[in-house]
């Protein structure tokens, strides 16, 4: 919905309805914003989820079905970030 955007965005910036969104530069990165251990975090996360669809995909169990797992890591930090973040995870959930 690029009007709603458009909108939404020009609400939010005080911009003309002549100024689209579409067509302003693309952010500047902010270098302090970077954060590897997070970025490495979050490729994990990825690694998992796709991981467990595998799984799941060799087992023949259908997507809709709720699996609970468990994720365990022989890495110091990984296992860290697992038990920061201790909640239910079920593989397959939207």
């Amino acid at each position: 919905m690029p009007h709603l955007t458009e909108e939404r965005w020009q609400a939010l910036t005080g911009s003309t309805r002549y100024t689209f969104l579409a067509l302003q530069a693309w952010p500047e990165t902010k270098q302090d914003w970077i954060d590897d251990s997070d970025e490495q975090a979050f490729l994990f996360g990825i690694d998992s989820v796709r991981g467990l669809r595998n799984l799941r995909a060799l087992s023949g169990e259908k997507t809709s079905e709720r699996l609970p797992v468990g994720i365990h890591s022989g890495m110091p930090e990984r296992q860290a970030f697992l038990e920061a973040r201790s909640f239910a995870w079920t593989a397959g959930a939207a």
